[in-house]
């Protein structure tokens, strides 16, 4: 699995959690199948866990460019990917 492949797995992933308002990570391991690797588990784990645990600093981080809006009226699969990428570039 390319990191491609892996980031649209946490894009998912976090696209759901906002849908159910559920940011537990439980049920991670249901994502996974055979074309995941330690390295991309690992990655998507790592990923996912510092979103959840910094969600609220990255909201801020996204409200701070928004003009009139707030984070909660963007689309929620344009949050996941905002979510994400900023995190990726925080922990760069």
């Amino acid at each position: 699995m390319s990191r491609k492949e892996a980031r649209e797995v946490i894009m998912k992933y976090l696209y759901q959690m906002e849908i159910n308002e559920d940011y537990s990570l439980d049920r991670l391991q249901y994502l996974y199948n055979d074309r995941i690797d330690e390295d991309d588990i690992n990655f998507i784990d790592r990923s996912l866990k510092s979103i959840v645990l910094n969600l609220n600093d990255l909201d801020q981080k996204i409200d701070k460019f928004l003009k009139g809006w707030k984070s909660n009226r963007i689309p929620k699969i344009d949050l996941a990917i905002l979510r994400l990428a900023i995190n990726e570039i925080d922990n760069l």
